[in-house]
């Protein structure tokens, strides 16, 4: 028969918290509860302890496979210092659950992690979040996002919707922060579209991304010549 130990603190001890319970909802309850854990990573720039078990890992991902088996395995404590502890937390729970929550504030990097560490399905989760996502006010950064990780698919859809919402795109605050190669192909697609974007308004947004490109070149005032050139204008 099941016992159920109240401790000192109220904290409630069942030693057949298993009864009932799911396989992920068990795996989760071991990963949350640190039970029996046998391997530690310290993420992020204040490396944080996470805990977690080598079986579990391994199971699920060839990269953390190599890492944790074989003759280049890491003997020691793992550093993970690319992302911070809720993202790596994130993946973690895709691990032992097949589940995990998205955000527009995770879902990048959890795409990061997932592609770093060969997680497909997790990958996957993340471009379709991204996808079903897309609004003219964000496609730029998706677009953005879509080029980083080499993402074609998402790309693509990510352009169409700007070249069909084009004032809205090119009014967003992520246009500035394209780079050169996503611009470029924003106003390739766009010219090409008739009364999509007034040609003005396109050479307006032009210069307004190449005084953003300057600025973070440390150029400093912007070059008429260099916006235009790359629309396609002579001046």
């Amino acid at each position: 028969m099941a016992s159920i130990e109240v401790r000192e603190d109220n904290s409630v001890f069942d030693d057949n918290w298993q009864s009932g319970k799911s396989l992920a909802e068990c795996n989760l309850h071991m990963l949350t509860s640190e039970d029996s854990c046998d391997v530690s990573f310290r993420v992020g720039n204040n490396e944080r302890i996470v805990r977690a078990h080598r079986y579990v890992l391994m199971s699920r991902s060839s990269v953390l496979h190599a890492m944790l088996c074989g003759p280049l395995a890491e003997k020691e404590e793992i550093r993970i210092p690319d992302v911070e502890e809720e993202i790596f937390n994130g993946m973690l729970r895709f691990l032992y659950t097949d589940t995990t929550t998205l955000t527009a504030e995770n879902v990048t990097g959890l795409l990061y992690l997932a592609k770093k560490y060969s997680v497909g399905g997790l990958e996957r989760l993340c471009v379709a979040y991204l996808e079903s996502s897309l609004t003219a006010e964000n496609a730029c950064v998706i677009l953005e996002q879509a080029h980083v990780f080499d993402e074609e698919t998402l790309f693509d859809r990510a352009l169409n919707v700007i070249v069909q919402n084009g004032d809205v795109a090119l009014e967003s605050y992520s246009f500035k922060d394209l780079c050169q190669t996503c611009f470029q192909n924003i106003v390739s697609a766009v010219s090409g579209e008739e009364y999509i974007v007034k040609p003005e308004r396109m050479f307006g947004a032009a210069i307004l991304w190449a005084e953003e490109e300057n600025k973070a070149k440390g150029i400093g005032k912007h070059s008429r010549k260099q916006a235009t050139s790359s629309w396609g204008v002579s001046v």
